[in-house]
Order: structure tokens, then sequence, then C-alpha cells
């Protein structure tokens, strides 16, 4: 393995670590901080995961790191903003929308990055010596 894919590897993983981080978080909100049964807010915990579920389920498979951890980071960076909107500020009437529309956003910008990571893999596939 060249010192390019050991990069990747290494900030692939780290990207998958920032994942696992996001779904601790998530499972900590859906399930510590509300007070509804465990089996009535699996469904939701599986919404608010989706991002970090297939990150960690394709990310291990990907070609690329360094895209893919930006975009964990940005994803992770919403989740703490989410967070902090809904829980620590708390004078926002818009908890239910953030926490509606923030799986959705995590899953844009993680696929953005993939996208970007792709695109940039393939062009050093054409360009070997132009990187």
């Amino acid at each position: 393995m060249n010192g390019s894919g050991r990069s990747d590897a290494v900030t692939r993983a780290c990207a998958l670590a920032v994942a696992a981080v996001g779904l601790a978080l998530t499972a900590y909100v859906e399930f510590a901080m509300t007070s509804t049964a465990a089996q009535d807010r699996f469904g939701w915990f599986v919404y608010e995961a989706g991002a970090w579920l297939l990150l960690l389920f394709v990310g291990p498979f990907l070609p690329v790191g360094r895209t893919v951890l930006a975009g964990a980071l940005l994803a992770l960076g919403f989740e703490a903003f989410a967070f902090y909107r809904v829980f620590v500020a708390e004078s926002s009437s818009d908890a239910a929308a953030v926490y509606l529309w923030k799986p959705l956003a995590q899953l844009a910008l993680i696929a953005a990055a993939w996208f970007a990571g792709y695109l940039t893999y393939l062009r050093a596939q054409r360009n070997p010596g132009h990187g």
C-alpha cells in the first residue's frame, strides 16, 4: 500500500470514528433524553441515525477518505448545532422541524462528500501523474 492509500485508510477510519460518535449522540438524544418508551422511539432513531448508519456500513468500501471525513465532520457539526438549538438554547419553537430536517441535511452532506471524493478518485485514476 502506498503513502496515499495509507493516508486514505487513516482518514476513512477517522470518518468511521466520527460516524460512531454521531451514532452514539443520536442514540443518546433518542433514548436518554425522551420520556417515551424505547420501542416507540426505535423508528425515529433509525430515521435520525440514517446518515450515520449509511456511513458506517458503506464507508469502509469507499476508495477515498479525505472528502468522506470532511462530510462526516460537517454532519457532526450539524448534529451539535441541532442539539444546541433544541436542548441547550430551548428558546426555539422549531425543535420538531430541526430534528425532522437534520437527517436529510446530514445525508446530503455525506452524499456530496462521497460524490466529490469519487470524482477526485476518477480524476486521479485518469491522470496518475497529476494526482
